[in-house]
């Protein structure tokens, strides 16, 4: 693929070992900080970069339960502009909120997180999350290996006596970093 046809957002990837990780936002890349991988959001789609070494790679794209046909659409067209970039090398993966691959699951050793809410798309707007409006958030956790923590609604009628939430509540900068440091 000429040079010319690449994403900007994609002229580097894969440079270094490591994990990269874009989000769609209304039709175009949006490259993640490290701070923020593992954080997917529910309304949005994303592609995941794996560069083992340099001629090695793994590319996923991840669909968010509520994501739009645009956003998926837009991410499985990335994927394969990416995949053209790095000279056809790439294995490409699709994950699926909620059923990923033990694969895609392996690079986030702190788990995942599935966050309410998303980017505004091309066609239909999806709630942002701000801290203008921030809330107490509520989270289900599941999983030993590999933990997966989904935001839901801070009510009552979500809270389960045999599972395990995490609360993150004002005063905390992120979500674990109001944990204690041993777990009894």
């Amino acid at each position: 693929m000429p040079a010319d046809v690449i994403d900007a957002q994609l002229k580097d990837a894969g440079q270094h070992p490591g994990i990269e990780i874009w989000r769609i936002v209304q039709f175009r890349l949006e490259k993640l900080p490290q701070e923020q991988h593992g954080n997917f959001y529910m309304g949005d789609s994303y592609i995941i970069l794996y560069t083992k070494f340099r001629g090695h790679w793994n590319v996923h794209f991840w669909l968010g339960n509520e994501t739009t046909i645009d956003e998926q659409g837009t991410a499985a067209i990335k994927t394969v502009e990416l995949d053209d970039g790095l000279g056809g090398l790439p294995v490409q993966f699709r994950e699926v909120q909620g059923h990923e691959s033990a694969l895609f699951l392996s690079y986030f050793k702190d788990g995942i997180k599935y966050l309410k809410g998303g980017a505004a798309s091309g066609f239909k707007h999806v709630n942002e999350n701000n801290f203008e409006n921030w809330q107490p958030r509520l989270f289900h956790c599941k999983g030993k290996r590999n933990v997966r923590c989904t935001q839901v609604d801070c009510t009552l009628a979500n809270l389960l006596t045999s599972a395990t939430y995490l609360s993150w509540t004002a005063g905390c900068k992120s979500m674990f970093g109001c944990l204690p440091k041993v777990v009894a």
